[in-house]
């Protein structure tokens, strides 16, 4: 197998904090030959600097506690106590920075992140951090409920309930304990701290290449020892570099090890960094590995640091908290939300025409757009507007008549308000139609980088199986692949559930908008679960068929790794695009129609996306359908030109690409 599925590698005996701790202490051997653990981990620059720009970034964002004020509104709840346990001292030893930075490091470097919260009259008074390692996550018997055991392994042990820790854990099988990066991807950190030892032995004990002294000359054990004592002493480590040899006696130098260079050792070096930066869900460039980073790139890079790879871990700690620190009287009224605008501001010139379009469509006022570019309000800054004119938008609650005061008499006027409220109405639903074709758009470059991982796994894979098992043996053949594909299965869920589970938290605040309602008792998680196993066992299917189907041809049975290799060469070419962006429209489409269906919708509406070219998308838009109707039949000519699905259409999309969606009809 490949070393990148070595190094995501999933099954085996890690499931919990103590297991990891115990893999720790052992210093488990990689396939490089170098032991890895949490310490020698993080003596490689690309680790530490990952852990650090992921937990230093996070724990800088300012995090606030909101109060709201209206269905739609919100202040600083300053007034709390919580405000400034949080914001600003947790503890007597720490400021909030200090303490979450903490968290979050333990959280990148172990797979999880706890603290400790103490109670004072029923409120929480103070928050501490407790290490990862020394932590233990369980259920408890009989009641099923998540419990934990601070120093673990440390013989000075303490059970604590749910509701006394807070735990924030990556990507977890369980839902108990998150799996640590640094363990499931310990071939990889295995080969680069090889690598890296490798270099330091060369430079310090062997500044020339590897080679035997030859002589014609018969010597004894006794004179080789000597003269290989004598070429050391002289030629190796720092002082010998580049001092000429003087050999007499008829002997010559022969060069044998590999040269540096033709080791393409530096190669090596960065296909390790760019491991790394897979493993921790962070653009290259942040740990300094700047070569596929562009003036016109960089700040598309930064922005999905922010969106694709914070966000997810940022939204998991606020609702820790308010479940765990917000009073049970108090939860729906309170809230804890980090302000991510700082980081997603974007270029002079996205900014601008980010604030011109806000302004001009009625979602920003004025003063709203100078709060984020840290100006004072203005005189008359706090309405909205919409385009037409750029009139005032009536405030909830104003009387159509008052629009008249300084224009034409009251009719007109009223029928002018009116028409406002109709345009309007007809401006948020294009806009939520657009926001979300927009994120499915936003998002398809990491779900095509996603499905890359998978179809270069499964090239490297199957060719491994068909160079040890065919010509000779196809049964044996077939009977590896299905074993394999049982497995990659798992692997194509892996690598989706990450920009699936981000994807919808994006997506999550325009549905509820939509809906007209909460959505926070929805399970999304499921949905998202539910879709990417249909989409992973259609994809086993996929593959072994069209495997099985190369070795059937003529020169399949000729030469079957050679079909194979070119086969899936050229899916490795072409396939990734499709996949990727047929995955994220369909992890979106699911959990659109789950949400509607959840929040008792009766009818759905298809809208079409902005500049859609298909005709079929755009022959289906604005057709009304019942809840759990189809749009379309398996069959059925849409465009009436004989443009027909293979399946029924029950919701988006209707094709790789598309990014149509639904709204409530």
């Amino acid at each position: 197998m490949g070393l990148f599925s070595d190094a995501l590698e999933t099954r085996g005996s890690i499931n919990s904090p103590e297991d990891l701790l115990k893999l720790s202490k052992s210093g488990t051997q990689t396939k490089a030959g170098v032991g890895i653990d949490k310490d020698s981990a993080l003596s490689l620059p690309a680790v530490y600097n990952a852990i650090r720009v992921l937990s230093e970034t996070a724990a800088s964002l300012p995090l606030e506690l909101f109060r709201r004020t209206g269905p739609r509104e919100k202040e600083r709840a300053t007034d709390h106590p919580l405000y400034n346990l949080v914001k600003n001292e947790p503890n007597g030893n720490q400021t909030s920075t200090a303490w979450r930075e903490s968290l979050f490091a333990n959280l990148h470097g172990w797979g999880n992140g706890f603290s400790k919260i103490s109670f004072f009259r029923g409120m929480p008074a103070k928050i501490e951090h407790v290490k990862a390692e020394n932590t233990k996550v369980f259920e408890k018997a009989g009641t099923g409920n998540k419990a934990f055991k601070a120093g673990a392994g440390t013989g000075d042990s303490e059970n604590f309930p749910r509701g006394r820790f807070l735990h924030v854990h990556l990507y977890s099988y369980d839902g108990l304990a998150g799996l640590s990066p640094i363990a499931k991807a310990r071939q990889s950190l295995g080969l680069a701290k090889a690598g890296r030892d490798f270099q330091a032995r060369f430079f310090k004990d062997d500044g020339t290449p590897g080679g035997a002294i030859e002589t014609e000359q018969k010597l004894d054990q006794e004179a080789k020892d000597l003269v290989k004592k004598d070429w050391k002493n002289k030629f190796t480590g720092e002082e010998g570099w580049h001092e000429p040899a003087v050999l007499d006696m008829g002997m010559d130098w022969k060069e044998i090890s590999i040269p540096q260079r033709d080791a393409q050792f530096i190669e090596t070096q960065d296909f390790s960094v760019r491991e790394i930066a897979r493993m921790f869900n962070i653009q290259p460039h942040l740990i300094k590995d700047l070569d596929d980073a562009t003036f016109s790139n960089i700040d598309t890079q930064s922005l999905e640091f922010v969106k694709f790879s914070l966000r997810p871990i940022l939204v998991k700690f606020e609702q820790e908290l308010n479940r765990k620190l917000i009073p049970e009287e108090e939860k729906g009224e309170l809230f804890f939300e980090h302000q991510l605008q700082g980081l997603l501001r974007g270029d002079v010139e996205a900014r601008s025409e980010f604030y011109r379009t806000g302004i001009s469509n009625g979602f920003f006022t004025p003063n709203e757009v100078r709060s984020f570019e840290n100006l004072n309000p203005i005189d008359g800054g706090d309405k909205l507007f919409l385009q037409n004119n750029m009139l005032a938008i009536a405030e909830e609650g104003t009387d159509p008549d008052d629009l008249s005061a300084e224009q034409d008499d009251a009719e007109d006027a009223r029928d002018r308000a009116e028409m406002m409220k109709r345009e309007g109405d007809k401006t948020i639903e294009v806009r939520n139609a657009n926001q979300k074709s927009q994120i499915k758009q936003d998002f398809q470059p990491t779900f095509i980088d996603a499905a890359e991982r998978i179809i270069r796994r499964e090239t490297s894979d199957i060719l491994d199986i068909a160079r040890s098992t065919l010509p000779q043996d196809r049964q044996g053949f077939e009977d590896r692949l299905d074993e394999f594909l049982e497995d990659h299965t798992e692997f194509f869920r892996e690598q989706f559930i990450p920009p699936s589970q981000t994807l919808v938290s994006q997506i999550i605040p325009i549905l509820e908008d939509e809906a007209g309602q909460s959505l926070e008792n929805f399970d999304e998680e499921e949905e998202i679960i539910t879709t990417l196993d249909g989409s992973a066992e259609a994809h086993a299917n996929e593959v072994r068929d069209r495997t099985l189907e190369t070795i059937q041809t003529p020169e399949g049975r000729d030469e079957p790794i050679a079909a194979i290799e070119e086969r899936f060469n050229d899916r490795r070419r072409e396939r990734p695009e499709g996949v990727g962006k047929r995955e994220a429209s369909e992890v979106a489409g699911s959990v659109e129609l789950a949400a509607f269906t959840f929040a008792g919708i009766s009818r759905k509406i298809w809208v079409d996306a902005p500049d859609d070219s298909c005709p079929a998308c755009r022959n289906l838009n604005g057709v009304v359908v019942e809840i759990n109707a189809r749009f379309a039949q398996a069959g059925e000519d849409i465009t009436g030109e004989g443009w027909t699905p293979t399946s029924s259409v029950q919701r988006p999309p209707l094709h790789t690409g598309c990014t149509c969606s639904i709204q409530p009809g």
